[in-house]
């Protein structure tokens, strides 16, 4: 993609930058060519990129250190579940976990890496809680092994014996918090991430503004809220 629009002499590029290292060559080729490169969703601070916009994926993960603590104030054993343990983005998630339920005192975790298919996710969470009877809670720091999450908690009718929380807006999570066999998801705010991005590249290009970092912050969505938040995701706003 980033090859292609730097061949199309585009006015700026905003993208994600899922790895530490692996962009830093074709950041620096459109940046020598004039084209400006902002960083959306995931960062890699070390490429050059101009800017990062999207959540801080520290406090966002202690955010749902704090959802867990509430659910269970007593502690107890978690799992939780990470897709690619070598993405730096959602192991900081992880940490800010640890960090709060390290804090809270009382929690044991097991954190289970899924991979990104969905029925391998399902299977190896699966056997995890199996191997563990006395989990209270599973817990996914992005989508794929949070929709496994959900789905498992729904197939073994686990509903109210052991909770399920999440990240992300996508349907499955959404349906799995209205039907309780979820608490949570943690939204980091997408619209916001594209559209700030495109503001900061048209703001460079006509005025010569320098792109600035912008934290999209964080909202959790919960049994409270997740109606409101599924019609304005229907509509792209979410």
């Amino acid at each position: 993609f980033m090859k292609s629009a730097i061949a199309q002499k585009v006015d700026g590029i905003a993208c994600t930058l899922p790895n530490p290292t692996a962009f830093n060559d074709v950041v620096a080729e459109a940046l020598s060519k004039g084209i400006p490169v902002i960083a959306i969703n995931a960062d890699a601070p070390g490429s050059g990129r101009l800017a990062y916009i999207g959540q801080g994926n520290y406090e966002a993960g202690r955010s749902m250190g704090e959802q867990i603590a509430k659910l269970l104030p007593g502690g107890g054993s978690i799992i939780i579940g990470i897709h690619t343990a070598g993405a730096d983005q959602l192991a900081i998630r992880v940490k800010g976990v640890k960090d709060v339920l390290d804090a809270k005192g009382g929690f044991k975790y097991r954190v289970v890496e899924t991979g990104t298919d969905l029925v391998k996710a399902e299977s190896l969470l699966a056997s995890a809680l199996q191997a563990d009877p006395s989990v209270k809670g599973m817990f996914g720091v992005e989508e794929i092994s949070g929709i496994a999450i959900g789905h498992i908690i729904e197939r073994q009718k686990l509903k109210g014996k052991v909770f399920g929380g999440g990240f992300d807006l996508v349907t499955e999570e959404l349906d799995a918090i209205e039907k309780g066999n979820m608490q949570f998801t943690i939204d980091q705010q997408p619209y916001l991430q594209g559209f700030q991005g495109v503001m900061e590249l048209y703001l460079n290009k006509m005025y010569s503004i320098t792109p600035c970092d912008i934290n999209t912050g964080i909202a959790p969505v919960t049994a409270e809220n997740v109606k409101m938040v599924k019609d304005l995701a229907a509509k792209g706003y979410r």
